[in-house]
């Protein structure tokens, strides 16, 4: 009742038509059998503002999401609890791969040479030789780069010149796609530790020890519960 009674306040303008539409409601709500002394009931206060006591909004931790991995989340979680993370810096698992997500595709799939943001693998299929990578641009793009066999050479290009070897489509690979710089490195850095390709110059973005534990799954005896 005080719902209706407001909308009549705030979105009618006119001060006589608020009228006419206060007593409409109050007709219809009487009719219905409602005591005429609820219609008379003043408007619903708003919440008093917070006192100095109380902590403000942007003085809370904030919460951050981490993406559930099977197995991976686990890990992370158990190491977050032996440090105590979680007192002061609050996390929660969020899932990446939902049902919405694999259901609702209101476009065409882009195809895998037309992604940006991506990090992938190479095998050359002659000696299954590998690179990880990443890239900003196309994944087009950054393949023909590695293809051509002039100029500055990529860790790719330099073995197909050196070899004569050929990489073909087929020994392409997009391992994930992420558009934001650091995230990219990172898992960049993670894939090239996961996967030991030899071709690649350097192992990327430098990790934390914590991710060499992470990786290899050895964590040792966790403290007990307090």
């Amino acid at each position: 009742m005080r719902s209706l009674l407001g909308r009549a306040n705030t979105i009618v303008s006119d001060e006589q038509d608020q009228e006419t539409e206060r007593q409409h409601v109050k007709s219809v709500l009487r009719d219905n059998g409602y005591e005429e002394w609820i219609l008379d009931l003043p408007p619903k206060q708003p919440n008093a503002e917070p006192t100095d006591t109380t902590t403000p909004k942007m003085d809370r931790p904030r919460a951050f999401p981490i993406p559930y991995i099977h197995g991976m989340a686990e890990n992370i979680a158990k190491i977050f609890r032996k440090y105590g993370v979680p007192t002061y810096l609050p996390t929660y698992h969020k899932p990446y791969n939902t049902l919405r997500s694999q259901v609702v595709r209101p476009k065409d799939p882009t195809p895998n040479n037309k992604k940006c943001g991506v990090i992938y693998e190479l095998k050359c299929d002659e000696c299954d030789s590998k690179y990880v990578g990443e890239t900003s641009r196309s994944f087009e793009t950054r393949l023909k780069e590695h293809k051509r066999g002039r100029g500055v050479l990529t860790a790719v290009g330099e073995h197909l010149k050196n070899t004569g070897h050929k990489l073909d489509d087929q020994g392409t690979t997009v391992v994930a796609r992420e558009p934001q710089f650091w995230p990219r490195k990172i898992h960049e850095a993670i894939e090239i530790k996961l996967r030991t390709p030899d071709l690649n110059r350097d192992t990327g973005y430098h990790l934390p020890p914590i991710y060499d534990t992470l990786l290899s799954g050895d964590l040792g005896t966790r403290p007990p519960d307090r």
